[in-house]
């Protein structure tokens, strides 16, 4: 393709030297699996398209110009687009924490309700697998904004260490052991609370008094 593809303000342009051929656009999410984009002028050698609702990641755009006397075969000229949807990203986040959250505030609830020790020992093991799974979503999903990544790698590490904490909690044997445990763990920076601090002050989240 003999031309140029140049991205605006949510529109893309594709123009393809010598003017004449079919233009059209496409986007695709990961390189390989392509759908198109409604365009406009696309017979006369170049085809713009608005780029709207595309979802907080790594994008990319293609222009292909179609067979014509003058080229022997389609041809094709890709440019990659970074998307930050922050709106969509802390829908993200809401979505990933409220699993965890849930079952931390049971867990306070049982402790003020100086419930037993197997109660805790049980809630402390559900709260040890919604944190491992915490650390996979953060990590799965694409669409962190730039300056929050980061951030939210920071809160998956976090997580990660809390799992590992609350399945030992998890493994104690008496009452007396769970509040050295306990102790212990109170005692050490709460380095995940403050990266959820940034993570939601970043996202536009309001802040939250417990974890994240």
């Amino acid at each position: 393709m003999t031309g140029s593809l140049s991205i605006e303000f949510r529109r893309v342009t594709a123009t393809v030297t010598p003017a004449g051929g079919a233009v059209t656009l496409e986007k695709s999410p990961d390189g390989t699996t392509w759908t198109p984009l409604p365009t406009s002028a696309g017979t006369t050698g170049a085809a713009t398209a608005k780029l709207s609702g595309l979802a907080g990641g790594t994008w990319r755009i293609r222009g292909i110009s179609a067979q014509t006397e003058t080229a022997s075969a389609p041809s094709a000229m890709e440019v990659t687009l970074v998307v930050e949807d922050y709106k969509s990203a802390g829908a993200k986040y809401l979505a990933i924490v409220a699993k965890p959250n849930k079952a931390i505030d049971k867990l306070n609830s049982l402790l003020d309700a100086n419930a037993s020790l197997t109660s805790l020992k049980e809630q402390v093991a559900v709260l040890s697998a919604d944190m491992t799974q915490e650390a996979k979503d953060f990590r799965a999903y694409t669409g962190w904004p730039r300056a929050v990544a980061p951030v939210i790698e920071e809160l998956a590490k976090a997580s990660v260490v809390d799992a590992d904490y609350f399945h030992l909690m998890s493994q104690v044997r008496s009452i007396d052991e769970w509040n050295q445990q306990q102790a212990e763990a109170n005692a050490n920076s709460d380095s995940e609370g403050a990266a959820a601090a940034r993570a939601r002050d970043l996202l536009g989240l309001p802040k939250r008094d417990l974890h994240p």
